[in-house]
Parts: structure tokens; sequence; C-alpha cells
């Protein structure tokens, strides 16, 4: 079953948003206030269309998060705007690299330091080595110390 997703926008956008998904087949159609419902309805073989990918996530990390999530439920996913159809593993592949790429969206903090994964599994090294202080940790990869001990508290392979 094709599944359509509506971030939140305004009124005009969400009834031209709702006539693409319906032309793409979408057979049901939430909204961002049904977000959690929307995720719970998956089922293997469903597949998630968007208008555009930017429709899915407010930050790369989110994106990845939901990605790991429809990868798990065996739920693809389409992005009508942006000509993608994944479905399987290769979405969380792809995603993957995107963020290992350190490219980002959103203007959520911190702006000047791109999270990464790779940023955070340094972190995590350079602290497991404890060849640094904490201090020193952040200076070097040029995060704050709240953002360092925000990583070395992640579960890497949650972000994968």
């Amino acid at each position: 079953m094709k599944v359509g997703y509506i971030p939140p926008i305004n009124q005009n956008e969400i009834a031209q948003q709702t006539e693409v998904l319906r032309q793409a087949g979408c057979e049901s159609i939430f909204h961002s206030q049904e977000y959690n419902v929307m995720l719970n309805s998956f089922k293997s073989g469903d597949v998630l269309v968007v208008k555009s990918l930017r429709s899915l996530g407010k930050t790369t990390r989110h994106l990845i998060l939901l990605v790991n999530l429809l990868t798990t439920k065996r739920t693809a996913f389409h992005s009508l705007e942006d000509d993608i159809y994944i479905d399987g593993g290769e979405i969380a592949h792809i995603l993957s690299v995107f963020l290992e790429s350190g490219t980002t969206w959103g203007s959520g903090r911190p702006k000047g330091v791109i999270n990464s994964i790779k940023t955070i599994k340094k972190a995590q090294d350079m602290y497991a080595q404890k060849t640094c202080t904490k201090q020193e940790i952040a200076q070097k990869l040029g995060i704050s110390k709240p953002t360092l001990y925000r990583y070395l508290k992640m579960n890497i392979h949650e972000l994968i």
C-alpha cells in the first residue's frame, strides 16, 4: 500500500500536496500531527511517498533514524520531486553515505560544526584511549563540551 506524508505546511499547500499524493496512488495520507500513527501503521511491502525528501526529516539525524525504522519494517520510500525510489537496506546505506559526507539541512544548532558519524566516532575513540582530557578532545574536534558529552552518550549503531 502506498502511504503519503505531508509535513507541517500552510493550508493552501496541504490541498496541493494531498492532490499530488493521491495522483501518485496513495491510499492513505497522513499529516504532521499524525506522524506517529503513520509510523506505527507500516507493514512489510508498504511504500512511504512524500512530495520531496525534505518532507521527511527536520535534521539529517532524524532522517536517518526514520530510514532505519522504514528498513526494519521493510517499507520502501518514494520521493516524487527528487525522483527517488528505494527499498530495503539500500536507503539506509545511501543516507549513511550522505551523513558521513557532512551534508546537512535544517537550521538547527550547531551551525558551525557538522554533526557526522565520523566526528561522533572520533570523539568516542579519543575518549576511550584516555590520552586526552575532555576539554582537549572538544578543542581538537572543534565542538563544545556539552556537545562532546552528548556524543559520548550516543550509541553509534543507532545512527547507522
